[in-house]
């Protein structure tokens, strides 16, 4: 990331940020960029829970797009403490679990 650019800066009508952009692609290393870009956790969890017009998060785009190894991130931020439950939480949208593809995951 250079240094300076607002990682957290949503683009265009659907108001996607680059977390977003990234969960999407399925970019690993990307995401991970993002994650060691953003140090403060309380800060890392506000970029996770940024929705889109549609009230999606970066982790729906994720799971929407198949894109199993950013869940597996994901989950792991949350064991490692980095992220809140709340970033799930917040993908249950209508009762729907999107996050349900990666139960019985193995992730390392």
């Amino acid at each position: 990331m250079s240094e300076g650019k607002n990682i957290g800066a949503s683009a265009g009508v659907v108001r996607w940020t680059p977390a977003h952009w990234a969960a999407y692609a399925g970019s690993c290393s990307i995401m991970q960029e993002i994650f060691d870009t953003v140090s403060d956790d309380d800060e890392l969890n506000k970029l996770l829970l940024a929705k889109d017009w549609l009230q999606k998060t970066p982790l729906h785009a994720a799971c929407s797009s198949g894109k199993l190894r950013i869940v597996c991130m994901f989950i792991k931020l949350e064991r490692d403490g980095r992220i809140s439950k709340e970033v799930f939480e917040a993908a249950d949208i209508f009762h729907k679990r999107p996050v349900s593809i990666a139960d019985g995951l193995t992730c390392y």
